[in-house]
């Protein structure tokens, strides 16, 4: 058996010695923090991970109240008359302006486009008629056979109150443009039905003109005379009717974010009230008056409060 010599000894424990440092430092790079993947991994990209996109909340319902005013309006109020004595309604007129309330509720389709449900509750509109003045004459039948007979003429004054309600109920559509502006611009369209409500009040007062005799069929006046018409002889009453037609509407304006969730709407709206309804009533003896209300359209400005619900 041959032992190494003692230089040999010392070059095997350096080749060990190098040996072990080599591994330990294979092992310490082992330890270090990185990616472990296999050697297939190296020399790939690696993949990125997608940023998250940011969501803008949009409200689907929403609900609201508004004022509106007609600027101009067509009322399209006529009056006849059967008068069989002499006058009549001799002006007509309907006052402009009639305030209204309104109360909406409706869904966005899409942040620009939206529908909705809306009822218009108008004021009463004063119908105003012009002096409504006639003559009429009653004789009395003699109490005897082949005397004289009385006969007296009458002043007549016709005195009316009448008033007209008109309300809307309505389906609408809005479209606003430039969404993700403080102040959108619209546009709108609208169909539904109106009810014109027409009410008439009156009463007659007389005072007697002339009075005289009839002998033989002549008149003989005995000159001015007073009293009042013969019970029964004069109108007075009321009476109300309700006609229900179409409407429709075109609006254009603007929507003003007042926050997150309430708009105000500031607009035009043009207004058409179809129907017809009309009410007659006696004038007395001497005939009858009548009212008659048809389609109108009416250029109105109008502002309302909207708020997003959900």
């Amino acid at each position: 058996m041959k032992f190494a010599t003692t230089g040999q000894s010392i070059g095997l424990i350096s080749i060990g010695l190098i040996s072990l440092a080599a591994l330990m430092s294979v092992a310490n790079a082992a330890d270090m923090p990185g990616h472990r993947g296999s050697a297939k991994d190296y020399g790939q990209a690696a993949v990125p991970v997608p940023a998250p996109v940011p969501y803008e909340e949009h409200y689907k319902w929403y609900m609201g109240a508004g004022v509106g005013y007609t600027v101009r309006g067509d009322s399209n109020i006529t009056s006849s008359v059967t008068n069989l004595c002499c006058g009549g309604i001799s002006t007509i007129n309907a006052e402009d302006g009639p305030v209204y309330g309104s109360v909406f509720a409706g869904r966005y389709l899409t942040p620009s486009l939206r529908v909705e449900l809306s009822a218009d509750f108008r004021a009463k509109q004063k119908i105003v008629t012009g002096e409504h003045s006639y003559r009429t004459r009653y004789t009395s039948a003699p109490t005897v056979v082949g005397t004289d007979a009385n006969y007296a003429v009458y002043d007549v004054v016709h005195d009316e109150k009448s008033h007209l309600t008109t309300n809307t109920y309505m389906l609408n559509a809005f479209y606003e443009f430039g969404q993700g502006r403080k102040i959108r611009p619209y546009v709108g369209a609208g169909i539904g039905f109106a009810t014109h409500y027409l009410r008439r009040e009156l009463t007659e007062t007389s005072a007697a003109f002339e009075c005289g005799t009839v002998t033989g069929g002549v008149d003989t006046s005995t000159g001015m005379c007073d009293g009042a018409l013969p019970a029964g002889g004069l109108a007075a009453g009321a009476a109300s009717t309700t006609g229900v037609g179409l409407a429709a509407a075109l609006m254009a304006g603007a929507t003003v974010d007042l926050g997150p969730r309430t708009h105000l709407d500031i607009g035009y709206r043009l207004m058409y009230m179809g129907s017809k309804t009309a009410v007659a009533l006696p004038d007395s003896l001497a005939g009858m008056t009548t009212i008659d209300v048809g389609a109108r359209t009416d250029h109105e400005l109008r502002t309302a409060i909207r708020v997003d619900l959900w």
